[in-house]
């Protein structure tokens, strides 16, 4: 089943190059841990996407995990994609209803550590049931703002 529509940015990287300490072990986190496939990689670069999420990185010696920022991915079913990342054995976040742009949405985190980056999954709260709404600035990485770029695959 298609899982991720797609991924933005809360933040102001570039999702065609998020920065990574190194790249291969960046690229096996993003394959092992969250389901990406290699689609181009080289020695410092690489494209990974599931389903309609495409994104970049790209090495940069001088990347600094405790200033990485946040992006967004947007799931079909976000109970089971928090299922699926728990059976990994991972620590994520409770799915919770928080609310931006005047619109709520259902959402959970995961925080990588090697890189540093919050990874939010979203999927907007029509046709699910809501929990209690959280405020934006209760983002866990500050202010959390609506996705500004996109970085989507069309759908052949």
């Amino acid at each position: 089943m298609k899982q991720l529509n797609g991924v933005f940015l809360i933040s102001g990287e570039d999702l065609t190059a998020l920065p990574v300490k190194e790249i291969g072990p960046a690229v096996d986190f993003y394959q092992s841990v969250l389901g990406f496939t290699a689609v181009a990689r080289d020695e410092a670069t690489a494209t990974l996407q599931r389903d309609d999420a495409r994104l970049g990185l790209v090495q940069k010696a001088d990347h600094r995990p405790g200033e990485a920022d946040s992006c967004c991915f947007t799931v079909t079913d976000l109970d089971a994609m928090h299922r699926e990342l728990a059976d990994r054995g991972l620590d994520l976040g409770e799915i919770r209803t928080d609310e931006w742009g005047g619109k709520r949405y259902q959402v959970f985190f995961l925080r990588e550590a090697e890189n540093g980056y919050c990874y939010c999954f979203s999927q907007p709260t029509c046709g699910r049931s809501q929990g209690s709404i959280v405020a934006a600035n209760n983002h866990p990485t500050g202010a959390y703002r609506p996705p500004a770029r996109s970085m989507n695959v069309p759908v052949a």
